[in-house]
Parts: structure tokens; sequence; C-alpha cells
């Protein structure tokens, strides 16, 4: 019988090795064995997952010479600051009112809150003069214009035309609001 020469194979003390054909061969403990390929195996397993996220990983075009142009900008329209408000001082903060028994806040800043309950919208508003519109909801399209009147820490709305978010229309008139610090 030949064995690979690869195989190591231990004989009681006393065999001849001779006569069996095999070169006397030391047997090698698992103990040296295993942890060699637990290392290749932990090694393998490592890069089959660096290959697997490099190859699943999102690729985006890149520049070598990437450049930024600025140019100054001749337009008529104005910048807007999405950090400064948008509204008079008179008019920018919070107001609360009720409305058939529930509590509804509006916040003027940037552009406007409602929050009734536990519903809340949101949207933009361009003021002019003595008018706001109400535009870009969240929850509706379309816009809705209605003149404002501060009068201490009193906000009344009067609808202007019609509004087509009537949810909104519902809580802005009739009625007024009053300033409401939290």
């Amino acid at each position: 019988m030949m064995w690979p020469r690869s195989a190591s194979v231990s004989l009681p003390i006393g065999e001849n090795y001779a006569a069996r054909g095999m070169a006397a061969r030391r047997r090698v403990p698992h103990a040296v064995c295993m942890p060699r390929m637990r290392s290749a195996f932990q090694l393998l397993s490592i890069a089959a997952v660096i290959v697997t996220v490099a190859a699943c990983a999102p690729t985006q075009p890149t520049s070598p010479n990437p450049t930024v142009s600025i140019a100054p900008s001749l337009s008529a329209s104005p910048t807007v600051n999405f950090l400064e408000p948008t509204v008079p001082a008179e008019l920018a903060g919070t107001w609360r009112r009720s409305v058939g028994g529930e509590m509804v806040d509006l916040s003027l800043q940037v552009g406007y809150t409602i929050q009734r309950g536990f519903g809340r919208g949101s949207g933009r508003v361009t003021i002019d003069g003595d008018e706001i519109e109400f535009h870009g909801s969240d929850l509706c399209e379309g816009s809705g214009i209605y003149t404002w009147v501060v009068e201490g820490d009193t906000l009344t709305f009067t609808m202007v035309g019609t509004d087509p978010c009537s949810g909104r229309s519902e809580v802005l008139v009739p009625g007024s609001f009053r300033r409401y610090v939290p």
C-alpha cells in the first residue's frame, strides 16, 4: 500500500518502517496544524468580506481635477438666507388659539408650522405688506392668501379669495391668535 507523500503516519515503536516502504516520519500533533488552518480560514473570511463590501459600494464618478467657479450673479431675484426670518419681527414667533376645543400653535419664522394636536403641517410664506401667502405645504397643494393684523399680542387673519387647503384655512380663520411663549 502506497501512502500519499503528505500523509503522516505513526507506527508503534519497534515496527519496521523500511519493510512497509515508508520513510520514518514523525507525527505532527493536531495542536500544531489546527491553529494554522484556523488562521488561514480567518484571513480568507476577512478577504471575502472586504471583496464583497468593495463590490457592493456605490461608485461615484470622480474628476481628476475638480474645479469650482464662482461668478457674480446679476440676477434681479433676491437672495434668501434660510437662517434668517422671512417674516416681519412683529409677526415672527409662536401664536396660539383654540379650534374646536383643540389648542393650535402657529409658528412663523422662516416659513410656517401649524401644530394641531398630534397633527403637524408646514410650508413657506411670502409677505407683501399686510398680505401673507401660505404655500409649499407638506400636506396639500396650492396657496392661500390672507391679510394679517397684529394688535398688541393678538394676530388676526382675513382670507383673500379661497384657500385650497381646508385644514389650513380652518385653523387661520375666523378668530384670532394670541402670542405664545413656550
